[in-house]
């Protein structure tokens, strides 16, 4: 974590539950239109380079073919503990933000 990012954080503890949601408006502002989600991430040699939920070695293209199965997110966190909803949430707005690149994992991982 970066000095400026501990020093945005020790900020906002200082903020009411209005400023904060007032910070949270602008923040989200900010951020609308960019490809950025929270929580995913993608390391050469993990995962082949997919994109996975973070920390761990589960690639976004396998969550998205388990909900394609019939899976429920419910389904889906019984059997991966260590996930959350809002991982979940994360994962299905990167694989909305790059379809071609999930759809193409899943094409490739089901040929191999």
């Amino acid at each position: 974590m970066t000095p400026k990012l501990q020093q945005a954080i020790a900020s906002a503890q200082a903020l009411s539950s209005s400023e904060l949601l007032e910070l949270l408006g602008v923040i989200v502002e900010q951020l609308r239109g960019t490809q950025v989600v929270p929580s995913i991430q993608k390391t050469a040699n993990v995962c082949g380079g997919d994109a996975r939920i973070r920390n761990t070695r589960i690639p976004v293209w396998v969550l998205v073919q388990a909900r394609a199965l019939g899976c429920t997110d419910a389904d889906i966190l019984q059997n991966y503990p260590m996930l959350s909803l809002a991982d979940l949430a994360n994962a299905w707005a990167y694989a909305a933000q790059n379809s071609v690149e999930v759809e193409r994992a899943i094409r490739e991982n089901d040929a191999a």
